[in-house]
């Protein structure tokens, strides 16, 4: 495939993935290939870097706002110094960049989700800075009043019912979760000031975790998304993915039936049915038969012999109107015109 500059690039893992999928989905039948094909214009999307979290950026600052504060006091009962926490920033990142950014003696703390008492399906990591010099026993003992307080503030916020428990603390591992280190997530980085002292705490909730409480924000959209998104919808798909759709498109698979006919008998004509029983067909010698790809009906053929074979010689091509959604399978019956000239159903 070609850049826009004519150099030769090739897909990535994680694109060629997501290509396999959308290719799958095609030669399954779960998309139209009429439909991709008569596509004049796709949105473009970054495979690698998905925008989970437009929109609710304001929320996710505003909960780690009230946190930070929230949790100054727990951290004064426990580790007893001149505490102060504050909100220092909010982002979207990959498990891995959080992973590499962390250091490599602090705690990760793991915690699961319940809403509404089901579980949900992604836990999240709470970094703890090791320059906190809190030992693993302070923190698995006071783990549940900072968890019991980062519920609150969601359940309050967003009147649900969030709780929040702790799994494990680990020193850092590479992985936590059964997916690759591509999981996107929100990333929050809260401040300690311990005296004269500058720690960071690190927040990390993946997209699966985030997924359920989201509709429970208010989203808002900048007139500056507004424009990039619609500019967006507007431009025609960049030449690499159009190039890889085209390109696959021409490599899948499809089936394709030729019926003779169809007939429709009682349980007791198929029970006294054995060998050597000719069984006649709704169609008459000589009538063209009907030829289905992935189901849908598209053209009409006479058979012939093609070596030790039998082939079909199309004669006729649906059109657009004819394959359209109405044909979805070979049980389906062809439409008919009614007596005012209409398609129908029959």
């Amino acid at each position: 495939m070609e850049d826009n500059m004519g150099k030769v690039n090739s897909l990535s893992e994680d694109e060629e993935d997501e290509m396999d999928k959308f290719l799958s989905e095609i030669n399954n039948g779960f998309i139209s290939v009429a439909s991709v094909a008569n596509s004049r214009k796709i949105e473009i999307y970054n495979f690698l870097r998905p925008e989970r979290f437009s929109g609710y950026k304001g929320e996710i600052i505003a909960i780690h706002e009230n946190l930070a504060r929230s949790w100054t006091s727990l951290f004064l009962q426990y580790i007893q110094k001149g505490t102060n926490l504050y909100f220092d920033k909010a982002g979207s990142e990959t498990y891995g960049e959080f992973v590499r950014d962390s250091s490599n003696t602090a705690f990760f703390m793991i915690a699961q989700g319940f809403l509404d008492s089901v579980p949900i399906p992604r836990s999240f990591v709470i970094v703890v800075d090791p320059n906190l010099s809190i030992e693993q026993s302070t923190l698995n003992e006071m783990s549940k009043s900072l968890l019991d307080e980062y519920s609150r503030i969601w359940n309050n916020r967003y009147n649900m019912k969030l709780e929040l428990s702790l799994k494990s603390i680990e020193p850092k591992p590479q992985y936590i979760f059964d997916d690759s280190p591509s999981e996107m997530g929100a990333s929050i980085t809260i401040g300690a000031a311990i005296n004269d002292t500058e720690v960071m705490i690190n927040i990390f909730l993946p997209y699966l975790f985030m997924k359920p409480l989201l509709p429970s924000l208010p989203r808002v959209r900048s007139r500056e998304s507004f424009d990039e998104n619609f500019n967006q919808e507007e431009d025609i798909m960049d030449n690499r993915y159009k190039s890889a759709i085209e390109t696959g498109l021409d490599k899948v698979k499809v089936q394709v039936i030729v019926e003779l006919g169809r007939a429709v008998k009682t349980l007791k004509e198929i029970h006294h049915t054995g060998e050597g029983t000719i069984m006649s067909l709704d169609a008459f010698s000589g009538d063209p038969v009907d030829i289905f790809v992935n189901n849908v009906l598209f053209g009409k053929g006479e058979v012939v012999v093609c070596g030790e074979n039998f082939g079909v010689r199309f004669i006729e091509i649906m059109g657009q109107e004819e394959n359209g959604s109405g044909a979805n399978s070979p049980s389906d019956q062809p439409s008919a015109p009614n007596v005012d000239g209409e398609i129908k159903e029959v």
